[in-house]
């Protein structure tokens, strides 16, 4: 038997590799020293002078620009509880995993600790005490209110000496079409070796299996009703075949779904653009699968024949699309991981797509979860959200201890299948192949207050990911900022209506790789630190982008930027201010 790796010696604070030099710390709103009281509107395609704010035509200064039938979407709700309630931090410790058995020496083995404290909590915090605790296998919490807290992060850390591979095997039976690698992981995209993930899912592949895969919540057991007649972005009139199973302040899923690749059409804002997407014939891919597209609202009221949503479509309806109203019933809730440092051994990066497993945090068909105040270092895949809903991801770095090569990692954030995901004042602090991603039927995901360390890339992954927000990100080196992945078959990079606001990268030459007609069509790009002019291909004027407020590579240091500097905060603080154009209460 080969000698177990030993864990670097337990410190009370991170690792030196952890505090190298960071980006200059940069403030979410800007310096009252530099900007009077915003305007009301100041737009221009042209650089401005350092030190002046402008706005945006989609936003102004506090909203009042912004029109639910416009290209901006809403991302008020992209978050735990929709951004209603703060994420709870009192809740009662329910076990403590010293007195299961663990020691934090970063020897002992733990696993059946962390695994016996689990499975005796149905509710309340697992509580991991300052050391480090040496885990050896897949940990998965399935009973919803379950929070796994540290005393912080570099402070108690769960130190991962296996990967996937190392405790289930490999059968090379990944498959892609971008590439010429014919085997490619089991374990490239997932599982987490911590993963939430509700009843449902938690048990998949039977015991002592890996956990992997997510039951889906929608299904015909949660159907409430069929929708009777088409509805256009931006309302809020929804006419439904019965309204007896609905009732105001209910939360539902509206749900549509492809027919001959009409909603792909559609979706792509009828732009005949160069690469559709055309899979079919397998789940939750492009042309003809059902349910595809969702979308999560309060009912405001309940009338003969219609109900009338709190929050305004962001797609159509057509009735081609078998457009269904469902109960909102997600797997898990109320769940968390916070004040950790997750580490795994230290391996070089096996490559793109023959990852070992080096898996991180997974949440799987969960909604009203959250992960925050963590580190996670020498990971493939670093933190990771499908299928769910209502998450906040804050105060999170994703790191590695050195270098693990040409890249770290294949995913630092990613995002799949999901709506109202919020990640947000967190550091990337790695080169993956894919830094912050948006992948696949997403809806209203937003990446906020992001700074990166080296080049990041902000990633539209294909499969149709709808309406993406990336404000105030710092890119470091902008070399890579629209790099894309995905297969050719998925089509375009992103759906329609992806916003990159605020983005600002390090250097005299600013952003320099460009996005493509690959990228999504009407796509809004506002107050980046580029060069449009000379940096966009020609044949991307035909996508319907919006280009406004351009800023001079090396002028942010003046203070130059778009007022307000995060569009997600302040969709937010504006949220009830702006829905009383809706009209609701006259419907």
């Amino acid at each position: 038997m080969k000698p177990r790796p030993q864990p670097p010696a337990l410190t009370t604070s991170p690792s030196p590799a952890l505090l190298l030099p960071q980006p200059p710390v940069r403030s979410t709103s800007p310096s009252p020293a530099l900007l009077p009281p915003p305007p009301s509107q100041v737009v221009s395609t042209y650089p401005m002078a350092p030190g002046f704010a402008f706005t945006s035509s989609l936003w102004g200064a506090h909203g009042e620009l912004w029109e639910p039938t416009g290209r901006l979407l809403d991302y008020s709700y992209a978050g735990y509880m929709a951004n209603e309630a703060p994420i709870p931090s009192n809740q009662t410790i329910a076990a403590d995993v010293v007195q299961f058995g663990a020691v934090g020496d970063g020897v002992t083995d733990c696993t059946q600790a962390f695994k016996a404290a689990i499975a005796a909590v149905s509710s309340g915090v697992i509580y991991v005490p300052p050391g480090t605790y040496l885990i050896t296998t897949q940990l998965t919490i399935s009973n919803s209110g379950v929070v796994l807290r540290g005393a912080g992060a570099g402070v108690s850390t769960i130190y991962i000496n296996n990967s996937l591979t190392d405790v289930f095997g490999q059968l090379w039976s990944g498959h892609g079409e971008e590439t010429n690698i014919s085997a490619q992981s089991d374990w490239k995209d997932g599982p987490g070796m911590i993963r939430f993930a509700g009843p449902g899912s938690a048990n998949l592949a039977g015991v002592g299996h890996v956990q992997i895969g997510a039951q889906d919540p929608i299904s015909n057991a949660t159907l409430l009703t069929a929708i009777t007649r088409p509805a256009l972005r931006g309302s809020v009139k929804v006419m439904v075949a019965s309204t007896k199973a609905l009732k105001p302040n209910q939360w539902v899923t509206i749900t549509i779904g492809d027919v001959n690749g009409t909603l792909v059409k559609d979706l792509y804002n009828n732009v005949n653009v160069t690469n559709m997407c055309n899979v079919t014939g397998q789940p939750a891919y492009c042309i003809n699968d059902l349910r595809v597209m969702r979308f999560h609202s309060r009912i405001y009221a309940v009338r003969t024949n219609y109900i009338v949503l709190e929050r305004p479509l962001p797609f159509n309806i057509s009735l081609e699309w078998v457009p269904e109203v469902h109960a909102f019933a997600p797997g898990i809730q109320q769940c968390g991981i916070e004040a950790l440092t997750i580490q795994f051994q230290w391996k070089q990066y096996a490559g793109h797509l023959l990852e070992d497993g080096f898996n991180g945090i997974e949440f799987a068909g969960a909604a009203n979860c959250w992960a925050r105040d963590l580190i996670i270092s020498n990971s493939d895949n670093h933190l990771f959200m499908w299928l769910s809903s209502f998450i906040t991801v804050n105060n999170v770095t994703v790191t590695r201890s050195v270098s693990r090569g040409t890249f770290d990692c294949h995913h630092g954030v990613n995002v799949t299948w999901s709506q109202d995901v919020a990640v947000t004042n967190s550091l990337i602090r790695v080169t993956c192949v894919h830094d912050t991603a948006s992948f696949a039927w997403n809806n209203a995901v937003a990446f906020s207050n992001i700074t990166g360390y080296y080049r990041i890339n902000m990633d539209q992954h294909g499969l149709l990911p709808y309406g993406t927000l990336w404000s105030n990100v710092y890119l470091a080196s902008g070399d890579r900022a629209f790099l894309c992945g995905g297969e050719i078959p998925w089509g375009d990079s992103g759906a329609s209506f992806t916003t990159f606001y605020n983005i600002q990268s390090t250097g005299t030459r600013g952003i320099t790789f460009a996005p493509t007609i690959y990228n999504g069509p009407y796509g809004n790009y506002v107050g980046l630190q580029w060069q449009p002019q000379s940096l966009l291909p020609a044949n991307t004027s035909g996508q319907g982008w919006l280009v406004e407020g351009i800023i001079l590579p090396g002028s942010i240091s003046g203070g130059l930027a778009v007022y307000p500097m995060d569009l997600l905060q302040s969709m937010v603080a504006t949220r009830a201010e702006r829905f009383q154009q809706l009209g609701r209460q006259l419907l």
